[in-house]
């Protein structure tokens, strides 16, 4: 298993080189949840330090990963400046500076991807003693 997802209890069943670049018109429409680390930096957390700068479900893995693409794209037109004004998450930022490789895991069976998403940000939690930095003080717990 890749070091930095040792968190996961198996293995991803796919990785995106670079979101950015890379098509993504042939991934799965399944649904699951992806894992978005940095390409070139590892970031402190309590526990320890981690590439993962988000984790994210969807009921649609291509709709969802392109969707963050057109956001990234979007947000790089921008000048610098006025980056700060935009209405953008702070996890974009990070996929600009740092690169964004993706791994995702797709549901199975009648998994539903809100509990696989659950599962994984709970491991993550007890990996490294926090969320990543992308995602918010616990969005993804249930209520």
């Amino acid at each position: 298993m890749i070091k930095y997802l040792s968190f996961c209890h198996r293995e991803p069943d796919n990785h995106i080189i670079d979101l950015e670049s890379e098509t993504i018109d042939s991934l799965t429409s399944l649904s699951g949840v992806y894992i978005i680390r940095s390409k070139r930096k590892y970031f402190p957390y309590p526990f320890g330090t981690s590439p993962i700068i988000y984790i994210g479900l969807a009921s649609n893995l291509r709709r969802r990963l392109k969707e963050h693409r057109s956001d990234i794209e979007n947000l790089r037109k921008s000048p610098k400046k006025d980056r700060g004004d935009l209405p953008y998450y702070s996890r974009f930022q990070y996929f600009i500076t740092f690169g964004s490789k993706v791994h995702y895991f797709t549901t199975r069976g009648k998994q539903h991807e809100k509990n696989l998403e659950n599962k994984i940000m709970m491991a993550f939690y007890k990996r490294y003693g926090a969320l990543p930095i992308g995602n918010g003080a616990f969005s993804w717990e249930k209520v």
